[in-house]
Parts: C-alpha cells; structure tokens; sequence
C-alpha cells in the first residue's frame, strides 16, 4: 500500500505539472510567494482573504479612487485597488529597492480567482520605456523613493524590477479575462491608432528609401511598390526613394519587373524607383548593404518583396519610432495570410533554448495575447528584417547587416547591436501587414543543407554577441519558459523538453520478443485499449504519440513502453514520457486514472525503417507494465491494424 502511495503522489505531481503548471510553480519553486501568507488577515474580499496594513513598519498614507498608498522605510508603495497584496510582499518590494538602491521598483503579478486560487501570472520585461508609454504595466504595484515620488517618469534614473508576484489581482467572477487588466493608454492615440505628435500632420519631411531584395518574384514584387506608391500619398510623404535589389531574375522576369517599375513611376509622381540588378547567390545582408549604400533617405526601410502592405500609413507609424534619439530599430505586426488573422511577427525574443524566437508566432490576432503582447507598443530585443526601419546614422553605426550571416539571424544581429550601443528597438502592433512568408527563397527548414546553413549563422551570431547565451532577454522574464512559442510558466513536462530521448529497455525488448505472435487480433478481449496517432520523422529521432490504457484498472499504476521491431527480428523497447489526455475518460468509463494515459516517445532514427513507416508495415509494440506488481499488458500491431 506504501508503494502504491507513493505511486500516486507522483502521478498526481506530473498531473498539476501539465494541467495547473502555475499551482505546481508558486508550490514547488524556491523563494514563491503565497498569497495572504499573514496572521494579519481581516476580512473578506470575495472569499479572498483582504490584507490590511496595520504593522508598525508599513503604515497605511491614503487611498484615491483607484489606487492604495502606503509608507515604508525611504520609499511610498502604491497597489491598484484591484487587487492585495500581503505585508510581506511589500516589505519584498522595498527590500528590493533598498538593494538595488531604486528611484522606483515593480513587480511581477497574477490573479486570484472567485475560488481564491492563484492563476494567471504575468511575468513582466525590465523596464521598457515605449511599453510603458503605451500600457501602465507596473503601477499596480510599485514603490518610489519619497523623495522622487513627484517626478516624471523619465526623469527616474534607476527603475527596477522584481521577478515575482507580490501582487495579486482578483478577479470578480468566473468571465473576467486576465489579458484585458492592461489597457492602452489612448491619451497618446489619434485615429488608425498609433502615436503622432499634436500638429505632426503636415507633409511629412523626412527622406524615406525602401530597401527591397527580390528575384524572380515580379507578381509580389508588384503588388508590394504598387502598396508602397499609395502609401506614399496617403501618408503625405515629400520623398520617397525604393531601391529593388534583384540577385539575379530570369530574363523574361526581369524585364516584367523593369516594365512594372517605369509604369509604377509614371503613374505616381515624386515616387523614385532604382532597379540594381546583379546576378550573384543569394545573400540577404550584401543586397541590403548594397542597397543601403545606393539609397540616399534619412531613414532606411527594409522590406521583403513578399510584404503585402494593408495599411497605407504604416510609412507614418515607423518613421515615428524610427526618428525619436533612443529608438533603433522599428518593425510592424506582420500576419500571415487568409482570414484567420494568425501572428507571424511581433517582435523577436532571444531564448536560451530555442534561440531567436517568433513569440506568440501562429497563434490568432483576433485575441488579446498574454496581457496585450499583440496589441500596442512595446519594446523588443528585435524586429524581423521583413519590415524593419531604422535611421540611415544609426545604421551605418553599427556597420549595416553583417555580411557572413547570408539568410538567417543577420536582423537579430543587427537590431543586438544597436541594443549595445544603448538604443532600444521597438515594435508597433497597431501597424500590421501581410507576410506571404519566405516565398522566394523557400522555408530555412526544407532541406538539411538549409538547416545545416541556419545552424552556422546562429553562432556566428553567439560569437558575435555571447551575452545571449547566458543571459535573459530583457523583455522576456527568468520565470518563463526558454523553449515555447507561447509565454507560459517555466514547468516543463519530460515529453515537451528539447533533449528528450526515450531509454532502451532490454528487459521490455525480451518480453516482446517472447510475446510477439504478429497478430493485433489476438488482445481483442484483453483489457488493453491503445492507439498510435502521431509519427514525427525529425533529423535524428522518429518521435511517436498516441495513447494506452487499461480498462478497468487504475491507469496511474502503469508505465507505458513502446517497442519497433528492427530488420533483423530483433526488438528494440522504449520507455515513453506521459501526456495528460482528456478525452479519454470520457471514452472509457470504465477505466480509472486515465488522464496521463498518453504516451510520448522519440527513438533513433536507425531503429525504425522509413520504408516501413510509409507503407504501415514497420512493426510496433506497446507494453503496459504494472509498477505495484510488475504484470504486463502486450499488443503487438502496425499502422494498419489500427
């Protein structure tokens, strides 16, 4: 009984781990706080335990409308009225500051429930001065030295951050959505919903060049100058200069470009178009460089041909960032196209994992994102070269785009250099455009000689800048995980991890070898219920998925093993990770414990014959075995038999 105990406790671990990470995180990560954690709790506050500030230390000051004032040590602590925060918290927060010597310092938060469970963690970037313009993201809960408190915002020299949650939102009812607490600040918003200075509506003065790569490409090439010449008018801009790059069109291409751009020209006076056309291998930071130097703006836009433009002012809503002295690189929302609306670009996160990452990259617009990661402004490591505008000063100060990084990683390198040099780069969702994504070259991804090339320029980039290797992105938090498209917490499954490998079980091998009859109809009135739903052929690995179960027992006491059968006749069994499956109590009824009941499994490529995967003749087995008393579960099947 013991065991069978112990079994469970951690079935029940990895269970809160894939269906409530955040419960898991706050309960098992060290130095989490927990809401209410006082003996100074009175009252209620929709079931919540309200925290009032009566110690000696922290002495309540005044509340207006909206917010609570409190006094501590040399600093004023300020909490939304929205939600509480515990006397330990706050003497956290000040701590902090006293530390880190603050002129202000914020913290991380999240929501309580109307059930008063903790849920909903934002984890904040370090201090992003255009997010902040934008969304109050840290004055729900902040301290300020008393004898600052009166200044603007841009004059405190020293802003901190704490990691953590010492604030805790409630929420009033089951339907509040967590991701709408930030709203935009629409004080610094005229119409088409971007920021434009009080009389800032006269033609606009500044040069602007358009860097455009492009071969072989005249339908998007076309449909993209065709966009920017109406943009050019919308936008009221004086001179406008786009230099098409072409490394090497074929002929009949070539001269529809050269017809599209003299007819383009006639047709919308004062719009400047040079055609450089030089036969050479593709190289996405020479064309740009070349075009950079050939281009006489101000402001440098580099765009790909495959941008289609649906928003005639966005030449306003770059140049306006692109312009201001601490801003480096500029870049828009891009979408991929159709009618879902998904995210394709808004902004890059430097991951130690995963590096350089699309965050949030797939998912749908129509919604708000992770406190409003989609909506607004908001500082950013860096902006894709898709769409990137920075001033022709601050480009050339940096060197331009490093020449060695042909296709990949040249954007990140730059926007990173302009970081260092003490610029912050900046992305404005309120400007979106169409991405027909890599149309010209093809997907990185599509061959090993691509991926082979991708994985060369990342370390040019590492070697270029190292600190990424080892520290956080500054717009991204330690308390999120470093491998994921989407912001979630850092508790990471065994199955989701990068560096999972199933382990050879021999002992398992042997019993499928013994139990091997190669008929799937012979467990039919057995109690073991399975289904092989994914197979995944990666570089190394084939990784499978599906699901196994016992009918009628307690599936939390079973280990599931998932054998191939090699060329040879020999049988090679794996251990499997365990992947919380809903759907499956629902089916059977019958069988207890069933929520871990999927299986996960990445075996060596060389195990598994590819021809046999295609044509559903290769070979599986899956083993349940009982880890209380060690009985086994055999069903030996292929593709077909299911």
């Amino acid at each position: 009984m013991l065991l069978k105990n112990k079994i469970k406790v951690l079935y029940d671990e990895e269970l809160k781990k894939q269906t409530d990470a955040y419960s898991y995180y706050i309960e098992n990560v060290k130095d989490a706080v927990i809401a209410g954690n006082t003996d100074n709790n009175e009252g209620e506050h929709e079931n919540v335990p309200f925290i009032c500030m009566n110690g000696e230390d922290i002495k309540f000051v005044c509340e207006d409308e909206h917010v609570r004032t409190y006094e501590y040590a040399d600093y004023f602590i300020y909490e939304s009225k929205k939600g509480i925060s515990s006397t330990e918290e706050k003497a956290e927060l000040v701590t902090n500051a006293i530390k880190l010597n603050a002129d202000l310092i914020y913290s991380d938060v999240d929501c309580i429930t109307c059930y008063g469970k903790r849920a909903f963690p934002f984890y904040k970037p370090e201090y992003s001065v255009d997010t902040a313009r934008c969304f109050d993201y840290f004055t729900d809960f902040y301290a300020v030295k008393k004898v600052k408190s009166r200044m603007e915002l841009e004059l405190l020299e020293n802003i901190a951050h704490v990691s953590k949650p010492l604030f805790h939102y409630v929420l009033e009812n089951n339907n509040s959505n967590p991701n709408e607490i930030y709203k935009l600040n629409n004080r610094s918003y005229l119409t088409d919903g971007f920021y434009l200075e009080s009389g800032e509506t006269d033609d606009v003065k500044d040069r602007i060049s358009i860097i455009i790569p492009s071969k072989d490409n005249p339908g998007l090439l076309r449909t993209c100058l065709l966009g920017i010449a109406k943009a050019k008018i919308k936008s009221r801009i004086n001179t406008l200069e786009v230099v098409v790059v072409d490394n090497g069109s074929i002929d009949n291409n070539k001269s529809i470009i050269t017809s599209d751009i003299e007819r383009i020209k006639a047709e919308n006076s004062g719009l400047t178009v040079k055609y450089l056309y030089e036969k050479s291998d593709f190289n996405f930071s020479l064309m740009c460089n070349k075009g950079a130097d050939e281009s006489s703006g101000d402001y440098f836009l580099f765009l790909n041909d495959d941008i289609e433009i649906t928003d005639e002012l966005f030449l306003l809503k770059l140049v306006y960032f692109a312009k201001m002295d601490h801003v480096g690189a500029c870049g828009v929302k891009l979408l991929y196209p159709g009618d879902e609306r998904r995210i394709q670009h808004i902004g890059i996160t430097s991951l130690k994992l995963a590096g350089p990452t699309h965050k949030l990259s797939t998912f749908r617009d129509s919604e708000t994102l992770y406190f409003g990661r989609n909506r607004g402004i908001h500082n950013c490591l860096a902006v894709t070269g898709a769409c990137l505008m920075v001033s022709r000063e601050k480009y050339f100060k940096t060197g331009g785009f490093h020449d060695k990084m042909k296709v990949g990683y040249n954007d990140v390198d730059l926007c990173v250099s302009l970081y260092e040099q003490g610029f912050l780069n900046v992305v404005n969702n309120e400007c979106i455009l169409i991405h027909h994504e890599s149309v010209t070259r093809g997907h990185d991804a599509a061959s090993f000689e691509k991926s082979d090339r991708l994985d060369k320029e990342r370390n040019i980039l590492y070697e270029r800048h190292p600190w990424l290797l080892s520290d956080i992105d500054p717009y991204y938090n330690v308390n999120l995980a470093e491998d994921f498209l989407e912001y979630r917490v850092n508790v990471i499954p065994d199955f989701e991890k990068r560096d999972y490998e199933s382990k050879q079980d021999w002992k398992a091998a042997k019993f499928a070898a013994r139990k091997d009859k190669g008929k799937a109809e012979e467990i039919k009135d057995k109690p073991l219920f399975y289904n092989l739903e994914k197979v995944n052929i990666e570089r190394e690995y084939v990784s499978l998925s599906g699901w196994a179960l016992i009918n009628k027992k307690d599936n939390y006491l079973f280990d599931t093993y998932l054998g191939v059968k090699a060329a040879d006749d020999s049988w090679h069994v794996f251990n499997t990770a365990k992947v919380f499956r809903e759907d499956l109590a629902k089916v059977f009824k019958e069988a207890r414990f069933t929520g871990l009941s999927g299986f996960f499994a990445r075996i060596p490529k060389q195990l598994i014959s590819i021809a046999g995967l295609n044509d559903d003749k290769q070979r599986f087995a899956l083993i349940l075995k009982n880890k209380q008393t060690g009985k086994r579960y055999y069903a030996g099947f292929t593709k077909s038999d299911i």
